[in-house]
């Protein structure tokens, strides 16, 4: 069963109750603490979108206009991957071909936009681990469902990563 996850660059008008969130640790939109203490309970889904990224603060790089590059993802894969952390690219549905191309057989997930408004799963699911459904349009927030359940697990899956039962993507 997905997940939800919400995501704001106005961290005040994400829902108290998330047990997602997504901020970002660099750019315009930077979180200060106070955001992620706001969500002591949800899993913290850390977004760099300065170029190159920042993958010790950072497990996602946002790949789209006035951020990161589609060529900026394999540079931050590696740099992850070196850190036995997960990475993982946000991207808009458009782009989600040439960051496959970019990054050949790395090892990553995909969270992509495809904003249709109602929660669903991409027809070609491969690398993604979450879809962004909802951009903030009736809503002053987007909305994501997560599919995977060992991108920040939590409760049994949780415990099952820590167990080493469950793999990363």
């Amino acid at each position: 069963m997905p997940r939800r996850m919400y995501d704001s660059v106005d961290w005040q008008k994400i829902p108290a109750n998330a047990r997602m969130v997504a901020g970002y640790v660099d750019g315009a939109y930077a979180w200060p603490e106070e955001a992620w203490q706001k969500f002591p309970k949800a899993a913290h889904i850390r977004i760099s979108v300065i170029p190159p990224g920042d993958p010790e603060k950072a497990g996602v790089l946002d790949v789209e206009a006035g951020a990161a590059s589609v060529d900026d993802a394999p540079g931050f894969i590696r740099a992850r991957r070196r850190r036995k952390e997960p990475a993982v690219i946000y991207v808009e549905r458009s782009l989600v071909a040439d960051i496959r191309r970019a990054c050949g057989d790395l090892e990553y997930g995909l969270w992509v936009a495809d904003w249709t408004g109602q929660p669903h799963k991409l027809a070609d699911m491969h690398k993604v681990v979450a879809v962004q459904w909802q951009g903030g349009v009736d809503v002053p927030y987007d909305i994501s469902e997560v599919f995977a359940r060992t991108w920040h697990p939590q409760g049994p899956a949780k415990l099952a990563q820590r167990l080493g039962l469950l793999k990363e993507f």
